[in-house]
């Protein structure tokens, strides 16, 4: 069963269709024809790619065979301190042939919640040659040159 949680096309014959509960995407025709199933590995602790929701939306980044995605760590971010919350991740990458994951280098900063607690949605794109985040709350940019695989 397919559990909708987002939707990325990415050419007239290729629509990647995001299931909300299970790590797994799949990818149609535009007729809805099913082409491939990409199951994956989510992070220990982490939800499967979060695409989309109602107020701040992060399309999945394709580079080459792998795509990168939006996830959120399971667990009750506002218990956390600034020091546990800033080595949560924001994004992993998913290999397309394989499902391995790994996370890149996207993190909460170590000053987010200097008065208090803010929504923890980030943002994320990619520019020429880096990738730029931010988040919800927070009027900074955020950036990364890491492009490419990182196990």
């Amino acid at each position: 069963m397919l559990d909708i949680m987002g939707i990325l096309p990415y050419s007239t014959d290729s629509i990647f269709l995001f299931n909300q509960l299970e790590p797994e995407i799949t990818l149609i025709d535009s007729s809805g024809k099913i082409k491939s199933k990409i199951r994956y590995q989510a992070p220990d602790n982490y939800s499967p790619a979060f695409i989309h929701n109602a107020y701040f939306s992060s399309p999945p980044i394709l580079n080459g065979d792998n795509m990168i995605v939006k996830t959120h760590v399971y667990g009750p971010l506002q218990n956390m301190t600034q020091s546990e919350l800033q080595e949560k991740d924001l994004v992993y990458e998913i290999d397309l042939k394989t499902g391995k994951t790994w996370f890149l280098d996207f993190k909460f900063p170590k000053d987010y919640m200097p008065e208090g607690l803010k929504l923890f949605e980030a943002s994320i794109a990619k520019g020429a040659d880096k990738y730029v985040y931010s988040l919800f709350g927070d009027h900074r940019l955020f950036f990364c040159r890491r492009i490419g695989r990182f196990p």
